[in-house]
């Protein structure tokens, strides 16, 4: 049985039998697409958008011809942007149809309360994919010296060559993960090559469509007016549970207590998000079986995502390479809950569920704001880095690890004066600050201005003289001033 999400609810009070309205699979369509369920802002719908099915999925309490099996299709768009500049200047439209079922239907009415609900059954999913599956299940049986040998017929045959560059890669990664099992690591690591290259063959092969598309907020053309209760808070989605992360510890095992940023890292290194910008605490309506007592964590993590930015560029071997990165302009949140088992059979658990969608945060907090500062910083677009640094200082005037990093943006931009006049700012608020005296000396130093930056580096060094950056900072201006004696 394929898995069952609910993606969204609606709830109809004061019906009875028969008055529940129907939606046409354009309208189901539409729903998905405002709610970012099942579709992304930027989809190319084929001229076929989607297919009516007859999942074998059961389904509770639905009322009679209501339900809509529906597998719909489409291609995703990517923006494209010119590094030098930052502008758009078009999509790279992924060349492969992708697949996503849903079944949608209205509950029979109890209480004079119908509901909408709509379900994704199983994963998305593509030509490419079912054909890898198939290949798995028909592979499992056999031995890991089975598997490779038979790999290696596929990947080896002059016929690979014409293979789609997914579907490559899907073969090359099933390949990989068997030399990774039997420790053969000069062959792993030649595989690992051949899996960059479909993937950047896949990128290389993307169309590029250099005017705007066609993607407005109506793509199946409905009626508008009557999907406006999409706006109002009585829209529900479900809080499903998806395991993420999963460690056994043996009954005798010390388990020390994860803090909020362990689990974080936890989850930046599983690559389930990526660096996240803040997080909050909460408590999400959701119940969990055999926890231990005192284990639970409900967190909601914040991020943005650094993207790549592909060109023309390519190396010796002819592979697409990124010209640069950019950082997506919304901040995501994603609700989680961690927390250990009850120890069963002598063993127990760590487990982290996402709840939920990811969704976008309605508002910015402080640490998001910051945090896309250095983001910015971080890949060398300053301008922006120093747009959110002043958004933070909007906020909090006198927040000094703010007003060092906008500093440092000015640095980079060589505006040396402007980072003066910030550190100069910040000492008013606190002049034992050793870091911003040091780096009130790098802005004196870049601006030729030695004796100011001497100065400087020796107040942060009588304020801590442990630093090394300091004490390297403080030794180089003096060989530096004393060349300039000679």
């Amino acid at each position: 049985m394929a898995n069952k999400t609910l993606l969204y609810k609606n709830e109809y009070k004061d019906v009875e039998e028969g008055t529940v309205p129907k939606f046409t699979p354009e309208e189901i369509g539409h729903i998905l697409y405002t709610i970012e369920k099942g579709f992304g802002f930027h989809v190319i719908f084929e001229s076929t958008p989607f297919e009516i099915k007859n999942f074998g999925g059961n389904f509770r309490s639905i009322i009679n011809s209501s339900r809509l099996d529906l597998t719909f299709l489409h291609k995703t768009a990517f923006v494209e942007y010119d590094f030098d500049s930052g502008k758009k200047i078009g999509y790279k439209i992924n060349d492969e149809v992708e697949k996503v079922d849903i079944t949608s239907f209205f509950t029979k009415v109890k209480n004079g309360v119908s509901e909408h609900k709509i379900y994704q059954i199983g994963g998305r999913y593509s030509e490419s994919i079912e054909e890898i599956r198939g290949f798995r299940d028909e592979i499992r049986d056999k031995s890991l010296e089975e598997k490779k040998d038979l790999l290696e017929g596929i990947t080896n045959n002059s016929e690979f060559k014409a293979y789609h560059p997914k579907k490559k890669e899907f073969y090359l990664n099933i390949l990989r993960e068997i030399y990774n099992k039997l420790s053969l690591e000069k062959k792993y690591w030649k595989i690992q090559r051949r899996i960059e290259e479909a993937v950047a063959k896949q990128m290389d092969e993307k169309k590029l469509v250099k005017d705007d598309l066609n993607i407005t907020a109506n793509p199946f053309n409905v009626d508008l007016k009557k999907f406006e209760f999409l706006k109002k808070d009585q829209v529900q989605i479900q809080r499903t549970k998806s395991l993420v992360y999963k460690r056994e510890y043996t009954k005798g095992t010390t388990i020390s207590e994860l803090t909020i940023e362990d689990i974080g890292d936890i989850l930046v290194e599983v690559s389930m998000i990526p660096h996240y910008l803040d997080y909050e605490e909460g408590k999400h309506l959701v119940n969990f079986r055999n926890i231990r007592d005192g284990t639970r964590k409900d967190i909601t993590f914040h991020y943005a995502h650094i993207v790549p930015i592909f060109g023309d560029a390519v190396d010796e071997r002819g592979v697409l390479q990124p010209i640069g990165e950019d950082i997506t302009g919304k901040v995501t949140e994603v609700d989680n809950v961690s927390f250990f088992t009850n120890e069963k059979n002598g063993i127990s658990e760590h487990r982290i569920y996402q709840i939920g969608a990811r969704y976008e945060a309605k508002e910015l907090t402080i640490d998001d704001l910051f945090g896309l500062g250095e983001l910015n910083y971080d890949i060398e677009h300053y301008d922006k880095a120093i747009e959110y640094y002043n958004k933070v200082l909007e906020i909090e005037p006198e927040d000094l690890d703010t007003i060092n990093n906008l500093g440092l943006a000015f640095v980079s931009k060589t505006n040396y004066k402007e980072a003066i006049s910030l550190y100069q700012k910040a000492l008013n608020i606190d002049p034992e600050d050793s870091i911003t005296w040091d780096n009130l000396g790098l802005a004196y130093e870049y601006n030729n201005e030695y004796d100011k930056a001497k100065d400087a580096y020796q107040k942060a060094s009588d304020l801590d003289s442990s630093d090394e950056d300091i004490q390297q900072h403080l030794t180089e201006i003096n060989e530096k001033i004393n060349n300039l004696k000679r």
